[in-house]
């Protein structure tokens, strides 16, 4: 059960076994968006759940007292309680409310691949995995899902982005996006996603190739940590894009084409 960091923007990395045997894997890292030296890490050790936490911003960590019993793909941290954190799981999502000694059950069969908690509504809570996405507006009590305009029900990753208005992204297992609109806050159920257009073929390395059908007239690139890295503009369709300055990694790619704005991911390897 491993965890790399680095402490020079990604230039160098330190690896920590924190099980301390030759044996579990790490799926997810999470920080305490109100606490940010509290991170959580959680996974699987000797084929059980495993959840190890850092107080000091990950040079040293702890196993918890307790974990779901099984895998754990996924952890959110509620963005005003650092001791308040989701587990999404091989079998439904867990929550501990004082980091880690306990954890309850909030709803089972289905394995949860990401969980994501509404930035400006913290008693809302997003589960996606192998059945799609579901929402609970009241902490995990109670769940719907939130499945419409999705053409494929299992989800491999839900993200927010801010391009202008607040925006929840899911990735299907089949390469798919898409898109669900929360700039005018938590819709209900029925409302939801759109497919999202493609920029981009994904992963890219030295050039990318513009795939939208109409011309961009703004294209915006931002990295992991919402810094905007690269800006273009007046670019006809299928103009290609010299990315060969930016590092290896994931970006949100956003494109004004005059009638809409497209959002996209694209991971640039090298």
């Amino acid at each position: 059960f491993v965890v790399s960091y680095s402490t020079d923007g990604g230039t160098g990395w330190t690896r920590r076994n924190l099980s301390g045997v030759n044996s579990g894997f790490c799926y997810s890292l999470a920080v305490s968006p109100s606490a940010t030296d509290i991170v959580y890490a959680g996974g699987e050790v000797l084929g059980a759940g495993a959840v190890y936490i850092s107080t000091d911003g990950g040079f040293s960590w702890r196993q918890t007292p307790s974990a779901p019993p099984e895998t754990i793909f996924a952890l959110a941290v509620d963005p005003l309680d650092p001791d308040r954190v989701y587990a999404g799981t091989r079998n439904g999502v867990y929550l501990s409310t004082d980091r880690g000694v306990s954890w309850e059950r909030l709803f089972s069969g289905s394995a949860v691949r990401s969980v994501r908690i509404h930035p400006q509504a913290p008693d809302t809570v997003f589960a996606a995995g192998d059945s799609g996405c579901w929402i609970s507006r009241n902490r995990g009590l109670d769940w719907e899902p939130m499945n419409q305009g999705l053409g494929s029900l299992r989800l491999t990753a839900l993200e927010f982005v801010r391009a202008p208005g607040l925006m929840l992204l899911a990735g299907t297992q089949n390469g798919s996006g898409y898109r669900m609109d929360l700039s005018t806050g938590v819709k209900e159920a029925g409302v939801g996603f759109e497919p999202a257009e493609a920029v981009f073929a994904s992963p890219v390395r030295q050039q990318a190739k513009l795939l939208t059908a109409l011309p961009v007239r703004c294209l915006r690139f931002y990295d992991a940590a919402g810094r905007r890295v690269l800006s273009l503009s007046r670019l006809k369709p299928g103009a290609v894009v010299d990315i060969a300055g930016l590092n290896a990694g994931c970006y949100l790619v956003i494109a004004e084409t005059g009638r809409r704005t497209v959002y996209a991911r694209i991971v640039v390897s090298r």
